[in-house]
């Protein structure tokens, strides 16, 4: 399923795309109604009210409620629907403030081929700061200090349980969902020989340098990755096209190796690296504008649109 974060008039809430329209259903309502059909199947009520308000446990508790949802929203008669599509609401992050936002820097073969980057034995990881998650549709806010900025769509994995030195086999049943993540970076020019020395806190863990796709899709449905493309336009021009699975390490492979020196809880992001496209690889790099509008996604799936505005 699609899972979302959306606001209304009663603040935050919890809910599931229900259609390919763009359709989405209060996860409230739709277990609401299903509580009212005697229809839960054992699971307590206060613990269907946590899990329709609290995006970390409903990723830590998605392989025993999946059904209760995928039921509720079958059986709803249309009271739960939200009377705007998605693409109408205010849409954050499913998890805002997670613990931890790791990153891995070129994961992708074919881009650390053009670039001239061995493959790593390990994943190179760095971090960002909670701060700079925001939402799907957000404006940027660039900061006075920083000007030369460039986009990294990238496919995000989100964490779904507490996960502690466990081998690539677990770690695979520790992710709660996949959604898109745009890993803004801001760059050095001339550009530096060693690209790596730039993955540091002044450059990459910037306040709102990290939006987060509209939806978190759950492994259920997301369980062929091999079909995903992480794509990346700038003003609506195609600049990242990339299959999501020509990674060097996977997502189950990063979770289990980050695992091995720290504790990953419900909702932490990893971003998985990006590949060609990418404004500072291009002769002369093809930077951001203040007034650039861009939009990265995981093809099939609602992702990001944030339009770009430098602060003075």
């Amino acid at each position: 399923m699609q899972l979302i974060r959306y606001a209304d008039e009663s603040g935050w809430s919890l809910g599931v795309v229900a259609g390919p329209d763009g359709a989405v259903l209060s996860l409230a309502r739709a277990l609401g109604q299903l509580r009212q059909r005697g229809r839960l199947n054992g699971l307590s009520e206060p613990f269907l009210d946590v899990i329709s308000s609290d995006g970390r446990a409903l990723l830590a508790s998605w392989r025993a409620v999946r059904v209760a949802v995928e039921l509720a929203a079958e059986l709803d008669d249309g009271y739960a629907l939200l009377p705007d599509k998605l693409s109408a609401l205010r849409v954050g992050p499913f998890v805002p403030g997670p613990e931890k936002v790791l990153g891995v820097s070129y994961n992708y073969r074919t881009f650390a081929a053009e670039e001239g980057i061995e493959r790593a034995v390990e994943p190179v990881v760095f971090a960002k700061a909670p701060s700079s998650v925001t939402g799907a549709f957000d404006v940027i806010r660039v900061p006075p200090r920083v000007r030369n900025v460039d986009f990294e769509a990238e496919m995000g994995v989100v964490i779904g349980a507490v996960t502690r030195n466990v081998d690539p086999v677990a770690a695979a049943s520790c992710i709660g969902g996949y959604t898109v993540i745009n890993d803004m970076t801001a760059k050095i020019l001339p550009r530096p020989a060693i690209d790596l020395a730039t993955i540091v806190v002044s450059l990459k863990a910037i306040d709102n340098f990290a939006p987060v796709g509209a939806v978190v899709v759950t492994p259920d449905e997301l369980d062929d990755l091999s079909a995903i493309s992480v794509r990346c336009r700038v003003n609506g021009e195609p600049r990242q096209d990339f299959p999501a699975t020509d990674w060097i390490h996977s997502p189950a492979e990063v979770v289990s190796y980050l695992s091995g020196f720290l504790t990953l809880q419900p909702g932490d992001l990893i971003t998985m690296g990006t590949s060609s496209g990418i404004g500072i690889a291009e002769v002369p790099p093809r930077l951001l504008n203040d007034g650039d509008v861009v939009e990265a996604e995981l093809s099939g799936y609602p992702g990001t649109s944030n339009a770009m505005r430098f602060l003075s």
